[in-house]
């Protein structure tokens, strides 16, 4: 895919108790096709949502992240961003917002336009304080369609930890571009990684040499009320030693009692 960066946000402190909202914006033009988001500094920290907040060129890429810890955390988001010509061609869609129940998981899908594939995705809600929502998966999908094509839908799992009202919005949010512009379009899964409790896992999902990684997200196994994964890595590397991004890694550390299983997403393109 020409003109593929990966553009980093500047890093932001995340106090204790407390929620950042770092961005990443596409730079010299670039059309903003998806994101991903890291934390460093210890545990505690966690990836509540994230979303594409202003689509197109020069557009911004968000992450929601808290801090349940007791120490300070330095969280970043990330933007992967395609040539200007994609600007014309990508038709972000949000789903239609469903209510996230306390002390429930909400599911929520956001599809693409017919003939149209994915790029990037994830999904946004509107928690904004103690004790929050957790991103227990984002992953490129098949969507209404049903065409066996797994990569023309997004979709989104969040946990809303409050065990009391007020709901949460919850949205899923897909950015997409007709096939012909990104054919081919490949969509790879890691091997199932089991996190025991207490453990930290870092799972990938890889392309193939020479493709280049687009975007990409996880799913966990674990429903409400089982465990609960604090995400805090979601974006792509370079793991076969040349200048592309080529896999898409996910951090994930199980702070429940009781085992997760963690699958890696990728999308790739030549």
């Amino acid at each position: 895919m020409n003109g593929l960066a990966h553009q980093t946000g500047a890093p932001r402190t995340l106090h204790p108790s407390g929620q950042e909202s770092p961005r990443a914006r596409c730079r010299d033009g670039k059309t903003l096709i998806g994101g991903g988001a890291r934390i460093t500094g210890g545990g505690g920290g966690a990836i509540s949502s994230i979303y594409p907040l202003t689509p197109g060129a020069s557009g911004n890429w968000v992450a929601n992240i808290y801090n349940a810890g007791h120490r300070d955390l330095r969280v970043r988001a990330n933007a992967v961003c395609a040539g200007p010509s994609f600007a014309e061609g990508i038709n972000p869609v949000r789903s239609s917002g469903d209510v996230g129940a306390p002390s429930a998981s909400t599911t929520m899908t956001a599809d693409c336009f017919l003939g149209d594939l994915a790029l990037g995705g994830g999904g946004a809600n509107s928690a904004s304080s103690p004790p929050w929502a957790t991103l227990t998966g984002s992953r490129p999908v098949d969507g209404v369609d049903a065409d066996n094509d797994p990569g023309d839908a997004w979709e989104v799992r969040v946990d809303n930890l409050s065990a009391s009202p007020p709901n949460l919005f919850v949205a899923a949010d897909v950015l997409c571009a007709p096939s012909a512009q990104i054919e081919p379009h490949i969509r790879v899964i890691s091997s199932l990684e089991r996190a025991r409790a207490g453990e930290t896992r870092t799972v990938t999902a890889d392309c193939v040499r020479g493709a280049t990684m687009v975007s990409g997200g996880y799913w966990s196994t674990a429903g409400y009320g089982e465990s609960e994964p604090q995400l805090s890595a979601l974006e792509a590397e370079n793991t076969q030693g040349e200048r592309i991004r080529d896999s898409w890694e996910v951090r994930i550390r199980n702070i429940s009692a009781t085992r997760i299983d963690v699958l890696a997403y990728g999308l790739c393109a030549r």
